[in-house]
């Protein structure tokens, strides 16, 4: 078979969680693309899916069409994937890019989701508590902002334990306390 044959298979076994499917693609001349790699990280087995990915080849730095990163889709995935965060840090992975269409970080995304480990690490590897995103056209939005939106204790707490203005407004003058009413 050829790499493209290859591509649509390694997707369909990334997708459906076969491990062992996905490392014969891989060993067999798969390509790993990014779209491939962020699908991954939202399965049940994404600590070894994605370090496997990794081994043969994804482009962690690589952004889709939308310009998300892998800490993006890490923060946004619907289970807490800390040492994956961690993992893509030590790689270099920038957690001050920014989505094309929200201009979100990954610490919107963790605040977002209550993620408060995740919060803590990339506080810890300097992302900007007080960063603010454009949610939407008329107004924006900040991590605490979000934290307290999501009824988060845990990561209301971290981004207060790490300097996070708890008087900032977005354009229309709302606080995170206006939000957690």
């Amino acid at each position: 078979m050829t790499h493209r044959e290859l591509v649509p298979l390694l997707d369909c076994a990334v997708v459906r969680n076969h491990v062992e499917l996905t490392e014969m693609f891989l060993q067999n001349g798969a390509d790993v693309n990014v779209r491939i790699a962020y699908q991954a990280l939202e399965r049940h087995n994404a600590n070894v899916q994605a370090p496997m990915l990794l081994k043969h080849g994804a482009n962690v730095w690589a952004k889709d069409k939308f310009g998300l990163n892998a800490l993006h889709y890490v923060a946004a995935s619907s289970v807490e994937r800390s040492e994956m965060a961690r993992l893509f840090i030590e790689k270099g992975i920038s957690l001050d890019e920014r989505g094309q269409i929200r201009h979100n970080q990954p610490i919107h995304l963790a605040a977002e989701r209550g993620r408060s480990e995740l919060v803590n690490l990339f506080a810890d590897h300097s992302a900007d508590v007080n960063s603010r995103a454009n949610e939407w056209p008329e107004d924006d939005t900040f991590p605490l902002y979000l934290a307290a939106a999501c009824r988060s204790p845990a990561a209301v707490e971290a981004l207060l334990k790490r300097g996070a203005n708890v008087n900032m407004k977005t354009k229309t003058g709302r606080t995170a306390l206006h939000k957690a009413c």
